[in-house]
């Protein structure tokens, strides 16, 4: 699910042979690769992903169990089935940080977007 066809920041959820229970994914937009704050080869160990729910003005903070880099975007995974819950049910848009070895990058999710990826998984969303 992503946030528009021009703002292509995200979220989508999965699960599969290589995580033991259901992963977020997380996906901010990118306009140029060099603007990607995590490394392109490796998950450093210092690479943070923040999530601030504005309605509660809570902050969680997890290490990504994965990450990635491509042309358009960059992507963090986490395994939390508490956070899933807490996206999944949010009143309103969430914030991310992501905390990279090149920097920090804050983007936010729309509400829109969070209300159809619980309405139903593997859709696409557009606005």
């Amino acid at each position: 699910m992503i946030n528009s066809t021009y703002d292509r920041s995200g979220i989508s959820l999965f699960a599969g042979s290589e995580y033991s229970e259901p992963v977020i994914a997380f996906t901010r937009h990118l306009d140029s690769i060099a603007d990607s704050v995590f490394n392109m080869f490796i998950v450093m160990p210092d690479d943070r992903v923040f999530v601030r729910f504005p309605s509660t003005d809570e902050v969680f903070q997890f290490t990504p169990v994965s990450t990635g880099v491509e042309d358009t975007y960059e992507v963090a995974l986490i395994q939390d089935q508490d956070l899933i819950f807490a996206v999944l049910s949010s009143p309103t848009e969430i914030r991310v940080r992501f905390d990279g070895s090149n920097g920090t990058a804050d983007f936010t999710i729309d509400h829109d977007v969070i209300l159809a990826l619980a309405a139903g998984f593997g859709k696409t969303c557009l606005r």
